[in-house]
């Protein structure tokens, strides 16, 4: 019996008491498996990626990695531990590095770490931008960076937050076309999250309305308050 690379049990998180973000989420993804959760503005989408890329801890529930516990009510791994990689809409590269620099940046004591750019820079084929910093290059090609660098270590699995939502239609068709030819080619364990159905449909093999991962009334855990 295969394990899950990501695996949430029974997960629910809030901020205050009448604020119930995430009810009893249940997920397994598997290696390989391209995933996506859609769904509504508010429905906690961006909450669940950040509980399991551990910049959050959830009220409740536990989170596997690879079939370890990551976090639960006892135990919460940091997020460099965890291996995991997230892109979202504001890419966040570091304005002072060149391209080339934020790509091998979680790599840095990899002696290995030329090679691997190299092989990135020409597998998003923005080559010729190796050089280059942030300001000096457009917002598609700064999503390419920020999805080159996210792959360099290779994680277990490639979270997208959004990451295309503030491209023009043209370009986000473009992108989606290539990014999902590399998907497949490494054969990248991902979770993407949007509300876009199409984006989904083009770069994931299944999709999932966050709200339909909520379990029955009669199976959920008390909302502990």
């Amino acid at each position: 019996m295969r394990e899950p690379v990501l695996n949430i049990e029974s997960v629910s998180h809030w901020y205050s008491q009448d604020n119930l973000i995430l009810d009893a989420i249940d997920l397994d993804i598997y290696k390989g498996e391209r995933f996506a959760l859609i769904g509504p503005s508010g429905c906690g989408k961006s909450t669940l990626l950040r509980l399991i890329a551990g910049l959050e801890k959830p009220k409740e529930g536990i989170i596997r990695i690879r079939n370890e516990i990551v976090s639960d009510s006892n135990k919460m791994i940091p997020p460099e531990k965890r291996n995991l990689g997230l892109v979202v809409q504001e890419k966040a590269l570091f304005p002072h590095m060149t391209v080339r620099e934020n790509i091998t940046f979680g790599i840095r004591k990899t002696k290995k770490r030329n090679n691997i750019a190299f092989d990135l820079l020409k597998l998003f084929k923005i080559e010729a931008l190796k050089d280059k910093f942030p300001h000096e290059i457009s917002g598609g090609e700064q999503q390419r960076v920020a999805l080159a660098r996210s792959m360099a270590r290779e994680p277990n699995l490639l979270m997208l937050d959004e990451p295309f939502n503030a491209l023009d239609q043209d370009l986000k068709a473009e992108l989606y076309l290539e990014i999902s030819r590399i998907f497949s080619e490494k054969k990248v364990t991902l979770l993407l999250v949007t509300h876009d159905i199409d984006e989904a449909s083009i770069l994931t093999q299944k999709q999932v309305n966050l709200v339909e991962l909520r379990k029955p009334s009669n199976e959920r855990n008390s909302f502990s308050k």
